[in-house]
């Protein structure tokens, strides 16, 4: 079985008219998100890409940030596989 992972603009808005990007783990259809401490303005969201769009001021460092909470988890997954242990989504 694998684990598959896919970047999401979380649909709930705070009062600054933020949404939080999270990475979606899906494993035996259960889903788990996970946070990556960053929050855009909904325009600021190319959902084809699942990238912080080139007109935000700090989209190299979000988009930076995102990929390597993404790397972390990969690498945590691929331990899990390494190891023979149990996969699960409690990391």
């Amino acid at each position: 079985m694998e684990i598959y992972f896919n970047i999401e603009l979380d649909s709930h808005t705070n009062k600054k008219g933020e949404n939080t990007i999270f990475i979606r783990c899906t494993f035996n259809r259960q889903h788990k998100r996970i946070s990556t401490g960053i929050q855009i303005i909904p325009k600021y969201w190319n959902s084809k890409q699942r990238i912080v769009a080139k007109n935000h001021p700090l989209s190299k460092e979000y988009n930076s940030i995102i990929s390597q909470k993404l790397i972390e988890l990969e690498k945590i997954y691929l331990s899990m596989v390494k190891e023979n242990q149990d996969i699960s989504l409690d990391c």
